[in-house]
């Protein structure tokens, strides 16, 4: 089985090499969530609940586009999305929906507009760091080979990222980032969301694409943390509840 493996890994790493490497460019990533199994982790699963489902389609779909270079990525929704019908998500739409999210490699900061109820808010910190194990498992995503790593984030959300190195841009969708080349696939089973590139572009890259978010009241994680405990509270002062908004918001 270790020769198998070790085999898988040669014939991986020659395939990446085979390819065109590249530091700059544009991709388009869809991104998937499973509504009806988010509604059903509510605690107030009630008739009303159950309604709600009858009539709420089970998937909700949204694009989303990276643009980045050897140094900033800039993951923004894409002017062009899904059809779908958006009035029967009413307000259970995902927590990313409106995200915007600048990543500087270089001097290891994140900037990023969430959306949360009512309130926008612009985050300012440090990147987030993530302890990421490498497997032996691989797969095609937007035909780049990409390898699969796993990690915790924010004590017990598991995440699975698919990684390929012919891009050597340390980043990903979302706040995703820390594997040895980009991210293009993320797979995260407890919030019932899958994000996967189907479309890059090397070709396009231009300067004013990559922009820094500057909408929304300024805060860093610990502020935004506060703040979402004292919404919790007010509606149900549950720790499920709080680990679950914390973990929509911040991943």
């Amino acid at each position: 089985m270790k020769k198998i493996f070790f085999l898988m890994a040669i014939l991986w790493q020659y395939n990446a090499q085979a390819q065109a490497i590249i530091n700059q460019g544009y991709i388009k990533y869809e991104v998937r969530t499973n509504m009806h199994k988010v509604l059903n982790d509510r605690d107030n699963n009630g008739n009303w609940m159950q309604e709600m489902l009858k009539r709420m389609p089970k998937y909700y779909y949204a694009h989303f586009d990276l643009f980045f270079n050897e140094k900033e990525s800039y993951y923004v929704k894409s002017k062009t999305q899904p059809e779908q019908d958006e009035k029967a998500f009413g307000w259970f739409k995902p927590n990313n929906d409106n995200n915007a999210v600048y990543k500087n490699l270089d001097s290891n900061k994140i900037v990023m507009t969430k959306e949360f109820f009512e309130t926008k808010m612009l985050l300012k910190d440090s990147l987030p760091q993530a302890q990421w194990k490498l497997t032996n498992e691989f797969r095609k995503i937007a035909n780049y080979n990409c390898r699969k790593a796993t990690t915790i984030i924010m004590d017990s959300l598991y995440v699975i990222a698919y990684y390929t190195d012919a891009i050597t841009t340390n980043s990903g969708p979302e706040s995703v980032n820390g594997l040895p080349g980009m991210i293009l696939g993320v797979v995260v089973p407890r919030l019932h969301t899958n994000i996967f590139a189907t479309v890059i572009d090397p070709s396009i890259v231009t300067k004013d694409k990559i922009q820094v978010p500057t909408k929304g009241t300024a805060m860093d994680y610990a502020k935004a943390t506060s703040n979402i405990e004292k919404v919790n509270k007010n509606w149900e002062d549950n720790k499920a509840s709080l680990k679950k908004m914390i973990w929509g918001f911040f991943f």
